[in-house]
């Protein structure tokens, strides 16, 4: 792939970038977005209108995408090896970050299970307590909405 193809193919995902940073919640600004790449507003408005950008220079097309948090790595073509290795490594940080989320839901069980222990003994003192009369709106013969009273 020539040079040309590649700058293409990278801003490209730059502009991916910044109408993925224009459509999340809260939206970012076309000022926010000039600010971060050290551009103005008008600026980043004509890049995401389909204008301008073609004679960015490749040291500033970097700039712009570390600015938007972007890996430069992740979207230039790579050789297969390249690629194997990066998604060899996305894996294994996504392995991690995997037994942290069970080690936090099996934490978030315990708590619900004391939670639910301790409300259920609150439930039977308070039945005890009340002499274990029934509550609620048909507790006194009270009948439900719809059904005919004799």
């Amino acid at each position: 792939m020539n040079a040309e193809k590649v700058f293409e193919q990278v801003w490209r995902e730059f502009i991916r970038r910044l109408e993925a940073l224009r459509n999340q919640k809260p939206k970012v600004t076309y000022e926010q977005l000039g600010e971060m790449c050290g551009v103005s507003k008008v600026t980043t408005k004509r890049w995401l209108e389909g204008a301008g950008g073609e004679k960015t220079s490749f040291p500033d097309m970097l700039r712009y995408m570390q600015a938007v948090g972007m890996n430069i790595r992740a979207v230039i073509p790579q050789s297969q090896s390249e690629k194997e290795a990066v998604l060899e490594s996305r894996l294994s940080e996504i392995q991690k970050e995997l037994v942290i989320c069970k080690d936090a839901l099996r934490q978030a069980e315990k708590e619900r299970d004391a939670y639910k222990s301790r409300w259920e003994g609150h439930l039977e003192t308070v039945r005890a307590q009340s002499g274990n009369h029934p509550s609620g709106p048909f507790a006194h013969g009270q009948k439900p909405l719809g059904e005919k009273t004799d």
